[in-house]
C-alpha cells in the first residue's frame, strides 16, 4: 500500500526551500516571515512511497506572495528637551508619524531596558506619553512605532530613532 512520505516546496527560481519527511499527514505547511526576499511565487509537491522508491506528485499551480514595505518608522522627541532629567520629572516622548493619521491604530513606546507600552489612539498626527522619572532606572535610550492599518490589516512600522534620557539624582 502507498502512503505519502513527505512534502516538497519550491521558490519561483525552482529550488527546494522546504522538505517535510517523513511526513504521513495529508497537508503540510511552509511558514515564511514576510521579507522583501520572501516575496514570489511558490509551488509544492507530494510525493508517495512505494517498495522504498520515491514517486513523485506534479507540482501545484504557483502560488503568488506579495510583499510591502512596512510603514515609514515615525519621528521621536521629547518635550520638554533637557540634557538631564531629575526624578520627579516628567517629560513627554511625543511620537511622529508619516502615515495618514486616520491608518494609525497603536502607537508603542520602547526602552533599550525593556520597556514597552501600547497606546490606542485615533486620528491624531502625533501621539505623545506622559513619562513620570522615577530615578536613573529610567534612563535610556527611548523610541517608537506605530501600527497603521494597510489592506485592511494592522501593520508594525519601522521603529523611529532612538532619543536618550539621562537621569542624575
Amino acid at each position: 500500500k502507498r502512503k505519502i512520505g513527505g512534502f516538497r516546496f519550491f521558490n519561483q527560481s525552482g529550488e527546494q526551500i522546504h522538505l517535510r519527511a517523513p511526513y504521513s499527514l495529508l497537508t503540510a505547511t511552509l511558514q515564511l516571515t514576510a521579507t522583501k526576499a520572501s516575496a514570489g511565487e511558490y509551488t509544492c509537491m507530494y510525493f508517495v512511497e512505494d517498495s522504498g522508491q520515491e514517486i513523485p506528485s506534479n507540482r501545484s499551480l504557483p502560488f503568488s506572495i506579495k510583499v510591502q514595505a512596512a510603514p515609514m518608522a515615525p519621528t521621536l522627541s521629547l518635550d520638554p528637551q533637557q540634557q538631564v532629567y531629575r526624578p520627579g520629572n516628567c517629560v513627554k516622548l511625543v511620537c511622529s508619524f508619516h502615515s495618514s493619521p486616520a491608518d494609525v491604530r497603536e502607537v508603542q513606546y520602547y526602552a533599550d531596558f525593556g520597556f514597552q507600552i501600547s497606546i490606542l489612539v485615533s486620528n491624531v498626527n502625533n501621539y505623545s506619553y506622559d513619562l513620570r522619572i522615577k530615578g536613573e532606572n529610567d534612563s535610556g535610550s527611548y523610541s517608537c512605532a506605530y501600527y497603521a492599518i494597510k489592506s485592511g490589516r494592522p501593520v508594525l512600522s519601522e521603529t523611529s530613532c532612538g532619543v536618550n534620557v539621562n537621569v542624575k539624582s
